[in-house]
């Protein structure tokens, strides 16, 4: 069977539909990827003092606590009474 020449036709339409979105949708990608390109600095491009901004330092209470062995604790005992 061999399809009407209707049939053809919005077969076509409906292709050169779907290739305008897939290439509109391929230039806001690659838009999209030169703004973020233009907005982000790596951090090998950055100086030391920069970078040690973005750190910080967790302190727990546990730090601060110190634990000794069963044994240990004993002579610390014996020894202050």
């Amino acid at each position: 069977m061999k399809p009407s020449e209707f049939q053809t036709t919005i077969e076509n339409q409906f292709d050169y539909i779907c290739k305008v979105a897939m290439e509109d949708e391929r230039k806001d990608y690659l838009k999209a990827l030169y703004r973020q390109c233009k907005r982000e600095t790596l951090f090998c491009d950055m100086d030391d003092y920069t970078v040690n901004l973005f750190s910080s330092e967790d302190t727990y209470p546990s730090l601060f606590h110190t634990f000794l062995k069963w044994m240990d604790l004993l002579s610390v005992l014996k020894t202050a009474c």
